[in-house]
């Protein structure tokens, strides 16, 4: 997501589309594709960002919704009963 968010700020900054960063000829289904998926995304996260609690905070983040945010590693691994853990690679590029 974080990648699509970066297109669809680029796109939007430059007035281009966001295929053409990638260097997709402009009339491909390639392109196409890759546009529409880029702007969902970035409306996605563009309303997101908008909405707001009773007292008129962000409800969201924007690390939260592009997956940034603390606490990705343990969703992502939890969801298929995985643990991250920290360790300490040595030296000889082992770990404990």
């Amino acid at each position: 997501m974080a990648n699509l968010w970066t297109l669809h700020s680029l796109s939007a900054s430059y007035g281009q589309r966001p295929s053409s960063f990638l260097g997709l000829a402009s009339e491909s289904w390639d392109a196409w594709q890759v546009d529409v998926a880029t702007l969902q995304a970035g409306r996605y996260v563009e309303n997101k960002l908008a909405e707001r609690d009773k007292d008129g905070r962000p409800r969201h983040t924007l690390e939260e919704l592009i997956g940034e945010g603390r606490g990705v590693k343990e969703q992502r691994f939890g969801a298929l009963g995985m643990k991250a853990r920290k360790v300490r690679i040595k030296e000889d590029g082992t770990w404990e």
